[in-house]
């Protein structure tokens, strides 16, 4: 009997490899269990105490966080006086507790003033720190938690760094299959027929960007146009010339439905756009899940003033998110500062993985075949 089961699944791994590419499940690894998800330490030229995976005040974390280092959640305390305001809050919308996926992960210091983690109503919250925890009640600044604490840590982030930079490195390799244009100063169309998967490369040196402008000058907003079958996974590669990347003052639209001709259909401006072709920014009919935008060996990414629809895998970046903006999908990097909110919804779209990262995939599924059968056999 073991031997047949042993059969089948030879039989199985060599059908699989008929194919150069294949579709995995689960393709980001942990990091889809998690709303932020940062691999790196921080600033290495700081002392390691100073050093943050993630260090945000005034902002709303719809799902789980986790971070390879030092983090920070909270609002300073201002002399002696107990600040009202909430300064943070993490794990809001995560309805189902799981004692193996604890709910904010800090591989080193944690430290959280003024805020929360979980839901009282839904008795999660749970908190694990690899180095140590100072947790509210300094100078009158309260920490609400839920869940408590954990000794167990479910993720290796070194081994989750490389896997991601190798994923994106993969995804970056595939070849578009739709086209992107810039018809007009401060647009970008992205236009793809395939009802399973669109892939674009953009380089966002087409379009205007002002850097950290407060307010931005009025009327220089940039629009991106999506106009792809309803529910076809996205991928846009960002491919750009500079290691910095600045994504600013920026509205979604998303086409009501596909249009195989989109130069019929150029919208002269934003306004127009979203009155006639596309919907805006809170459109709701196409799935942000299905959307992700990947920034391969970008080591800056700047982000303001926009409401990113989809999910960003940048495993490289120092991710900046301040100033009025939000995500609505995973945002992976290597550290994460600013008061950008984050919103839980999981990338659940279909990408190829070439070749290299398939093969891998496969040795490991021997190798669990192999130390199953071990098992049998003692």
């Amino acid at each position: 009997m073991g031997m047949r089961n042993m059969l089948r699944s030879c039989l199985l791994l060599l059908c699989v490899m008929a194919f150069p590419l294949t579709v995995q499940a689960n393709q980001l690894g942990i990091a889809a269990e998690y709303n932020v998800f940062m691999v790196g330490l921080g600033d290495l030229n700081l002392a390691p105490e100073l050093r943050y995976s993630i260090k945000q005040s005034d902002t709303d974390v719809e799902g789980r966080v986790a971070a390879a280092g030092n983090v920070y959640y909270g609002k300073p305390p201002v002399g002696d006086e107990k600040l009202n305001e909430v300064g943070f809050a993490v794990a809001s919308k995560i309805t189902i507790p799981n004692p193996l996926l604890p709910d904010l992960v800090a591989g080193g210091n944690l430290e959280l003033r003024n805020g929360s983690v979980g839901d009282k109503n839904n008795q999660n919250g749970l908190i694990f720190a690899g180095g140590t925890a100072e947790i509210g009640q300094t100078k009158g600044v309260d920490y609400v938690g839920y869940g408590g604490r954990t000794t167990y840590n479910p993720i290796d982030f070194e081994a989750e760094k490389n896997r991601l930079q190798n994923l994106s490195s993969s995804w970056d390799s595939l070849a578009p299959t739709g086209k992107v244009e810039a018809p007009n100063n401060g647009q970008v169309i992205f236009t793809g027929g395939n009802s399973d998967l669109n892939i674009f490369n953009w380089n966002t040196s087409n379009l205007q960007t002002h850097l950290w402008e407060n307010p931005p000058p009025e009327g220089s907003g940039l629009g991106f146009f999506l106009n792809v079958p309803f529910g076809s996974t996205v991928l846009i590669n960002i491919e750009d010339a500079e290691s910095d990347v600045y994504l600013t003052n920026a509205g979604f639209y998303i086409a009501k439905t596909f249009m195989p001709n989109p130069e019929d259909y150029i919208p002269k401006n934003n306004t127009d756009a979203s009155n006639k072709y596309y919907e805006g920014d809170t459109y709701e009919g196409y799935p942000n899940s299905k959307i992700l935008f990947n920034f391969e060996k970008i080591t800056d990414l700047y982000i303001q003033y926009i409401e990113i629809n989809g999910s960003v895998l940048a495993p490289w970046a120092d991710i900046f998110f301040d100033q009025e903006a939000h995500i609505d999908g995973h945002l992976i990097g290597m550290s994460l500062s600013g008061n950008g909110e984050s919103h839980n919804i999981r990338f659940d779209g279909n990408i190829p993985v070439p070749e290299p990262a398939t093969l891998i995939l496969l040795g490991s599924g021997l190798a669990g075949i192999a130390a199953l059968r071990r098992r049998k056999t003692t």
